[in-house]
């Protein structure tokens, strides 16, 4: 009997609940920024000491600058071989628990991320399991999964 009933509130409880499943693929995870190519003058920077990481998960994209203490949150398509950010906040949160999201509205601000806008799109040259890499108008950015 106490099977029974427990066996008919599990499925009431899962049949309720609703959950939602990412389909971004290989873009889901964790990225470390770690080389920067300029493609007007063909430089190439190491960037793995700049302490810049990506964040992917289901319709956010958060970059955080270590150094900086700062983090921005996107909202991101990703169709075919184009990864557009678009709508930057500032992720502020003064205490624990507490949060206060500021738009960002010049994207001078987002420049040393490799954003050249506040709404970027990037052609997507490689996305595997272990490494991405993005092309913009004036960047290339390599990524390894962290």
């Amino acid at each position: 009997m106490k099977k029974s009933i427990l066996l008919a509130f599990l499925t009431l409880f899962l049949s309720a609940c609703h959950f939602e499943v990412s389909d971004n693929g290989d873009l889901d995870g964790f990225w470390q920024l770690y080389s920067e190519d300029t493609l007007s003058s063909g430089q190439s920077a190491d960037m793995r000491q700049s302490g810049i990481y990506w964040a992917v998960q289901m319709r956010l994209l958060s970059i955080e600058a270590k150094k900086q203490n700062i983090r921005f949150l996107f909202r991101f398509t990703h169709e075919g071989s184009t990864l557009r950010l678009y709508d930057p906040r500032v992720d502020f949160r003064p205490s624990f628990g507490e949060r206060a999201d500021t738009a960002v509205t010049c994207a001078d601000s987002l420049h040393f991320l490799g954003l050249n806008s506040l709404d970027e799109s990037f052609f997507v040259e490689e996305l595997n399991s272990s490494r991405m890499t993005l092309r913009n108008d004036s960047l290339r950015l390599y990524f390894r999964r962290y």
